[in-house]
Protein backbone atom coordinates (compact mmCIF):
# COMPACT_ATOMS: atom_id res chain seq x y z
CA UNK A 1 0.00 0.00 0.00
CA UNK A 2 2.92 2.51 0.99
CA UNK A 3 4.78 1.98 -2.50
CA UNK A 4 1.57 2.23 -4.40
CA UNK A 5 1.08 5.44 -2.61
CA UNK A 6 4.37 6.93 -2.88
CA UNK A 7 4.07 5.77 -6.41
CA UNK A 8 0.87 7.30 -7.64
CA UNK A 9 1.58 10.59 -5.52
CA UNK A 10 6.00 10.36 -6.10
CA UNK A 11 5.76 12.04 -2.79
CA UNK A 12 6.14 11.05 0.63
CA UNK A 13 3.11 8.82 1.98
CA UNK A 14 1.81 7.11 5.38
CA UNK A 15 -0.26 4.21 5.18
CA UNK A 16 -2.96 3.85 7.68
CA UNK A 17 -2.60 1.15 10.46
CA UNK A 18 -4.03 -2.09 9.53
CA UNK A 19 -3.15 -5.92 10.77
CA UNK A 20 0.25 -6.88 8.91
CA UNK A 21 0.44 -10.35 8.45
CA UNK A 22 4.32 -10.65 8.60
CA UNK A 23 4.47 -9.26 11.69
CA UNK A 24 2.34 -11.34 13.44
CA UNK A 25 -1.12 -9.68 12.49
CA UNK A 26 0.25 -6.77 14.71
CA UNK A 27 -1.28 -3.45 14.05
CA UNK A 28 1.69 -1.39 11.78
CA UNK A 29 1.33 1.87 9.45
CA UNK A 30 4.29 2.33 6.57
CA UNK A 31 5.69 5.57 5.73
CA UNK A 32 7.11 5.60 2.03
CA UNK A 33 9.70 8.14 0.57
CA UNK A 34 10.58 8.44 -2.76
CA UNK A 35 14.40 8.48 -3.53
CA UNK A 36 15.84 10.27 -6.15
CA UNK A 37 14.20 11.55 -9.40
CA UNK A 38 12.00 8.54 -9.99
CA UNK A 39 10.12 7.64 -7.14
CA UNK A 40 8.36 5.07 -9.07
CA UNK A 41 11.61 2.96 -9.22
CA UNK A 42 13.30 3.60 -6.10
CA UNK A 43 11.64 4.13 -2.30
CA UNK A 44 12.38 3.83 1.06
CA UNK A 45 9.53 2.60 2.98
CA UNK A 46 9.88 2.23 6.82
CA UNK A 47 8.00 0.84 9.77
CA UNK A 48 6.28 3.44 11.86
CA UNK A 49 5.59 1.45 15.59
CA UNK A 50 2.22 1.65 16.93
CA UNK A 51 3.62 1.66 20.32
CA UNK A 52 5.26 5.12 19.52
CA UNK A 53 2.10 6.69 19.32
CA UNK A 54 0.57 4.32 22.28
CA UNK A 55 3.31 5.98 24.15
CA UNK A 56 2.12 9.61 23.67
CA UNK A 57 -1.54 8.95 23.72
CA UNK A 58 -1.33 7.16 27.36
CA UNK A 59 -0.16 9.69 29.17
CA UNK A 60 -1.53 10.83 32.02
CA UNK A 61 0.14 14.32 32.95
CA UNK A 62 -3.05 17.05 33.73
CA UNK A 63 -5.84 14.07 32.71
CA UNK A 64 -6.69 12.91 36.56
CA UNK A 65 -8.03 9.59 37.31
CA UNK A 66 -10.36 9.28 34.51
CA UNK A 67 -9.10 11.54 31.37
CA UNK A 68 -7.36 10.39 28.46
CA UNK A 69 -6.88 10.56 24.89
CA UNK A 70 -7.14 8.91 21.55
CA UNK A 71 -7.27 8.55 18.13
CA UNK A 72 -9.88 7.74 15.87
CA UNK A 73 -9.84 7.35 11.91
CA UNK A 74 -11.37 9.39 9.55
CA UNK A 75 -13.47 6.95 7.65
CA UNK A 76 -14.94 4.91 10.55
CA UNK A 77 -14.83 5.58 14.30
CA UNK A 78 -12.53 2.80 14.95
CA UNK A 79 -9.61 3.57 17.40
CA UNK A 80 -5.97 4.27 16.04
CA UNK A 81 -4.53 4.17 19.87
CA UNK A 82 -4.97 2.07 22.59
CA UNK A 83 -6.65 3.24 25.66
CA UNK A 84 -5.06 3.82 28.37
CA UNK A 85 -7.90 2.84 30.77
CA UNK A 86 -8.50 -0.40 28.77
CA UNK A 87 -6.41 -3.45 29.76
CA UNK A 88 -6.85 -5.44 26.73
CA UNK A 89 -6.03 -3.66 23.05
CA UNK A 90 -8.33 -1.43 21.55
CA UNK A 91 -6.46 -0.71 18.35
CA UNK A 92 -8.32 -0.87 15.24
CA UNK A 93 -10.82 -3.22 18.27
CA UNK A 94 -12.88 -0.38 19.43
CA UNK A 95 -15.19 1.87 17.63
CA UNK A 96 -15.70 5.10 19.01
CA UNK A 97 -18.94 6.45 17.52
CA UNK A 98 -19.38 9.75 19.97
CA UNK A 99 -20.79 13.18 19.50
CA UNK A 100 -17.32 14.49 19.73
CA UNK A 101 -15.92 11.77 17.39
CA UNK A 102 -19.10 13.12 14.69
CA UNK A 103 -17.78 16.54 15.08
CA UNK A 104 -14.31 16.11 14.83
CA UNK A 105 -14.76 14.22 11.89
CA UNK A 106 -16.93 17.13 10.61
CA UNK A 107 -13.35 19.52 10.78
CA UNK A 108 -14.76 20.74 13.76
CA UNK A 109 -12.50 21.29 16.72
CA UNK A 110 -14.40 22.49 20.22
CA UNK A 111 -15.40 21.07 23.42
CA UNK A 112 -18.81 19.24 24.33
CA UNK A 113 -20.32 17.52 27.13
CA UNK A 114 -21.52 13.97 26.21
CA UNK A 115 -21.08 10.57 26.41
CA UNK A 116 -17.98 8.75 25.87
CA UNK A 117 -17.76 4.97 23.92
CA UNK A 118 -18.58 3.11 27.18
CA UNK A 119 -21.77 5.39 27.75
CA UNK A 120 -20.15 7.42 30.82
CA UNK A 121 -21.04 11.38 31.12
CA UNK A 122 -17.63 13.64 29.50
CA UNK A 123 -16.23 16.48 28.69
CA UNK A 124 -14.50 16.22 25.73
CA UNK A 125 -12.00 18.05 23.38
CA UNK A 126 -11.92 16.91 19.72
CA UNK A 127 -9.85 18.27 16.66
CA UNK A 128 -9.06 16.48 13.54
CA UNK A 129 -5.64 15.95 12.97
CA UNK A 130 -3.16 15.00 10.30
CA UNK A 131 -0.16 13.30 10.50
CA UNK A 132 -0.08 11.73 6.78
CA UNK A 133 -3.59 10.12 7.30
CA UNK A 134 -6.53 12.08 8.36
CA UNK A 135 -7.24 10.93 12.27
CA UNK A 136 -9.64 12.56 14.70
CA UNK A 137 -8.20 13.32 18.32
CA UNK A 138 -10.05 12.70 21.48
CA UNK A 139 -9.34 14.09 25.13
CA UNK A 140 -12.46 13.12 27.97
CA UNK A 141 -12.28 12.81 31.43
CA UNK A 142 -15.36 12.07 33.21
CA UNK A 143 -18.10 14.83 34.29
CA UNK A 144 -17.79 13.65 37.79
CA UNK A 145 -14.16 14.21 38.15
CA UNK A 146 -13.86 17.35 36.13
CA UNK A 147 -17.29 18.48 38.14
CA UNK A 148 -16.04 17.60 42.18
CA UNK A 149 -13.87 20.68 42.86
CA UNK A 150 -17.16 22.73 41.73
CA UNK A 151 -19.11 20.98 43.92
CA UNK A 152 -16.48 21.39 46.58
CA UNK A 153 -16.87 24.83 45.66
CA UNK A 154 -20.64 24.95 45.99
CA UNK A 155 -20.86 22.91 49.33
CA UNK A 156 -17.75 25.59 50.59
CA UNK A 157 -19.88 29.11 49.57
CA UNK A 158 -23.41 27.48 51.05
CA UNK A 159 -21.72 27.03 53.95
CA UNK A 160 -20.47 30.84 54.00
CA UNK A 161 -24.03 31.55 53.69
CA UNK A 162 -24.73 29.62 56.51
CA UNK A 163 -22.38 31.11 59.17
CA UNK A 164 -23.31 34.79 57.46
CA UNK A 165 -26.91 34.58 57.43
CA UNK A 166 -26.35 32.96 61.30
CA UNK A 167 -24.51 35.97 62.01
CA UNK A 168 -26.86 38.38 60.79
CA UNK A 169 -29.98 37.35 62.91
CA UNK A 170 -27.82 37.30 65.88
CA UNK A 171 -26.90 40.59 65.08
CA UNK A 172 -30.18 41.52 64.45
CA UNK A 173 -31.61 40.41 67.74
CA UNK A 174 -28.89 42.07 69.57
CA UNK A 175 -29.90 45.35 67.79
CA UNK A 176 -33.36 44.79 68.19
CA UNK A 177 -32.78 44.10 71.96
CA UNK A 178 -30.67 47.29 72.72
CA UNK A 179 -33.21 49.40 70.64
CA UNK A 180 -36.27 47.72 72.92
CA UNK A 181 -34.76 48.69 75.73
CA UNK A 182 -34.09 52.31 75.05
CA UNK A 183 -37.37 52.32 73.98
CA UNK A 184 -38.83 51.15 77.46
CA UNK A 185 -36.34 53.29 79.16
CA UNK A 186 -38.23 56.12 76.98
Amino acid sequence: EAWTAVKEANDIAVTGIKQYAPAGDLPSQFLGIPVGSVGDKAQLLLSLPCDEIDAIMRRETGLGQTGETYLVGQRDSTLRSNLRLKKEPTLLVLDADTEAVRLSKEGKTGFVAGRNYDGVPVISAYAPFSFGRDWNIIAEQDLSEVMQPLWWLMVEIGLFIIVLMVLVIVQAFRTGKQLGTRLIVL
